[in-house]
C-alpha cells in the first residue's frame, strides 16, 4: 500500500472517498476508515463522505452517485 501511495501521481483537487463494510453495525471499522481518509487528505484530495442516515447498501449507490456529482461540478 505504501508503494501505492508513494507513485500515486497528482491528485490534488481529485475527489475521494473510502467506504467500509463490516458484518456487525459496530465492527471496528473507524480506525482503517479513518487511516484511508487521512492518505487521501495528505495528497491533497477533496473528500467526500457518506452521511450516517444512509445504511450500506443503499449508502454505496448513494456514495458512487455523490462522488460522481461533486466531480462534475468540480471539473466544471
Amino acid at each position: 500500500m505504501a508503494v501505492f501511495w508513494d507513485q500515486t501521481g497528482r491528485l490534488i483537487g481529485k475527489v475521494g472517498t473510502a467506504f467500509i463494510s463490516t458484518a456487525m453495525q459496530l465492527g471496528s471499522r473507524e480506525t482503517p476508515l479513518f487511516l484511508l481518509l487521512m492518505m487521501l487528505l495528505y495528497h491533497g484530495m477533496v473528500i467526500n463522505d457518506l452521511p450516517c442516515s444512509e445504511t450500506e447498501p443503499d449508502g454505496a449507490r448513494f456514495l458512487g452517485d455523490r462522488v460522481a456529482r461533486l466531480t462534475a461540478k468540480i471539473a466544471a
